[in-house]
């Protein structure tokens, strides 16, 4: 790389859009998702080059993007345990995090989600999780961090994607 300076401010000039996930059944998919995390259904379109339909999710804090061809199945890894899947490099889940892990797995409860745990403490200093698997087999991490564990001003505190109070 070179040291010359950019005219491009890499630091402000990209702004981060969405996560991509393949899902088996596009219906199925956005149902689950706006189900159990509120996500909405926004942008939908075919992409010609990938032969996939297109379709985002949004919420005010965030975007998903699904994307599904005819015919895809579902990935040999989609039953992935924990831990050992930290071996290999690649994407390993979809995180989000709340204040109250204790309601957040109730709301998951309910909406008859797949575990892989519930409100498990993952560090000595507090910090605890609950993991779920999306349709497709996608790990899905809510966290709850310690207090003081994500100090204010540290660009992570906001916005916060929280379980929406209202569907717990």
């Amino acid at each position: 790389m070179s040291d010359a300076p950019s005219p491009f401010d890499v630091g402000t000039a990209w702004a981060f859009d969405n996560i991509a996930l393949s899902v088996t059944d596009m219906d199925r998919a956005v149902r689950w998702w706006s189900d159990v995390f509120g996500f909405v259904p926004g942008y939908r379109t075919w992409i010609t080059p990938l032969g996939a339909e297109f379709q985002i999710l949004e919420r005010p804090d965030m975007r998903i993007e699904l994307l599904s061809q005819p015919g895809s199945t579902r990935h040999t890894d989609a039953e992935v345990v924990p831990g050992p899947h930290l071996r290999t490099s690649g994407a390993k889940a979809v995180v989000f995090r709340t204040d109250d892990l204790d309601a957040a797995t109730q709301h998951l409860e309910r909406c008859e989600v797949e575990f892989v745990w519930k409100s498990r403490i993952l560090s000595e200093d507090g910090l605890r999780s609950t993991m779920v698997r999306e349709p497709d087999g996608v790990l899905v991490n809510v966290l709850c961090y310690p207090v003081g564990g994500v100090q204010k001003g540290d660009g992570l505190t906001q916005p916060r994607a929280t379980v929406q109070a209202a569907r717990i």
